[in-house]
């Protein structure tokens, strides 16, 4: 869960009247505080934004993919996120409530990718005093015709309290800016694409914050830009014990981040940069292999092999060849008088596109490439391509419907294959051979 939720309470405004709500564990309670009936529509903006104010005068903003949310005598919404403003009394003007410069990730999984080195402790004249440093990572990207910056550091804090005075530099921060401002949907969307990376960094899909806020420029002439919404998300917390050394850090990829953040940033619905459906979801489901993971780890194989220049073999271009004939007496039957429809057609050459090096070929070529990066993943065990063979046939049966039980060779060479994915991606990143090597050697991927 992103920033711990408190329990709020306040109005609801509906039809020019308002009516109370309690907030709690992401549901909104709404009911007359008169206790007449009510029979309203709870009606969101343009913005897809439904609006409230807690009792001290704070603006909370919910986003419904609904436009009209009917009540009878109360209703009980759940929603997945809200957003409270930081702000209760004068807010600021600035020129789109909804409109926001960038975003800010604080803590949780954070803490796992990046080495904070804001403080240091030196000796001088027999004294130990606190040495404050900037440990920023910064880069920018483009993606999407919207120029990025991204800057990665620990900000020291102090705690004064009865029990006594402490200084920490723990809690990590990634802010996230934009060069133009961008709506909630984007938001939501850039918020989705830092999981993604952190989840690969840290070989765990359950990803959280202990804070996200949202930064607005006050106003136009602002240099600077500051934090005017706090983003409540319904989500799992981490509770993973890995830590920085055994994660990938912002440190081990150096320039390479850059690339990492344009390849997750740049997907679409029609075009993949990555398939990652094989990482667990938490320590519990990391050793655990079943028929859901390894079809994962196949389509992320292939997804790899289409980034990877594999020469055509005399095989690849006689398929190559037979799939242009084909294509064209399809073509031929599409232009007679009994023709089928025209999404049996693009069934068809949809097929037919697929046409090319069997699957496990593809693997064992990406697998030569990285073996010696690969051969002390599992020692003293080694796949061959038979065993690559193998595990995609059991791919393709359980996909089909048929019973296999998965045994010991196939989830080594499962693990192994998480492992290429992740030499291929690293290597499109940037990053050496040598350098991917070492990473192995924290064992990352447990």
């Amino acid at each position: 869960m992103d920033k711990k939720e408190q329990i709020l309470n306040g109005l609801f405004p509906i039809d020019g009247e308002n009516y109370t709500f309690l907030l709690q564990d992401f549901y909104f309670h709404i009911m007359s505080s008169s206790k007449k009936y009510i029979s309203e529509t709870i009606k969101a903006d343009e913005n897809g934004l439904l609006h409230a104010t807690t009792y001290d005068g704070h603006p909370i903003a919910v986003y419904s993919t609904r436009k009209e949310l009917p009540i009878y005598e109360h209703l009980k919404l759940k929603t997945d996120n809200y957003m409270v403003h930081e702000f209760n009394q004068f807010p600021p003007e600035y020129k789109e409530t909804y409109l926001f410069d960038g975003i800010e990730f604080v803590g949780g999984s954070l803490s796992k990718v990046f080495f904070p080195s804001s403080l240091n402790i030196v000796s001088e004249n027999g004294k130990s005093l606190l040495d404050k440093k900037d440990d920023t990572i910064s880069f920018s990207f483009k993606s999407k015709e919207i120029s990025y910056t991204v800057s990665v550091f620990s900000s020291p804090d102090t705690t004064v309290s009865i029990s006594g005075t402490t200084v920490s530099n723990a809690n990590t921060h990634l802010l996230l800016k934009f060069d133009t401002p961008q709506t909630i949907e984007k938001i939501f969307s850039c918020y989705n694409n830092i999981r993604t990376i952190l989840s690969f960094m840290t070989f765990r899909t359950t990803i959280s914050f202990e804070a996200v806020g949202l930064l607005q420029h006050l106003k136009d002439s602002d240099p600077a830009c500051m934090v005017t919404w706090r983003l409540y998300i319904d989500i799992p917390p981490d509770e993973s014990k890995k830590d920085n050394y055994s994660c990938i850090t912002f440190e081990d990829l150096g320039e390479s981040a850059t690339n990492l953040f344009q390849m997750v940033f740049n997907a679409t619905d029609s075009k993949v940069n990555y398939s990652l459906g094989f990482i667990p979801s938490d320590d519990k489901h990391s050793g655990r292999f079943n028929n859901d993971r390894i079809k994962a780890i196949c389509s992320a194989m292939e997804c790899e092999s289409t980034f990877c220049h594999i020469p055509k073999s005399e095989e690849t271009l006689e398929i190559e060849k037979l799939a242009e004939e084909v294509k064209t007496i399809i073509k031929d039957h599409r232009d007679r008088e009994n023709t089928l429809s025209p999404k049996s057609y693009d069934k068809i050459f949809g097929n037919i596109s697929h046409w090319g090096l069997a699957s496990s070929d593809q693997i064992i070529y990406l697998y030569n490439i990285h073996w010696e990066t690969l051969i002390n993943v599992l020692v003293p065990f080694s796949i061959t391509e038979k065993d690559i063979s193998n595990f995609v046939k059991f791919r393709n049966d359980i996909t089909h419907g048929r019973t296999r039980i998965i045994n010991q060779n196939i989830v080594q060479t499962g693990v192994i294959l998480e492992h290429l994915v992740y030499c291929c991606v690293l290597s499109r990143i940037g990053l050496t051979e040598e350098h991917i090597r070492k990473l192995f050697s924290h064992n990352i991927l447990r």
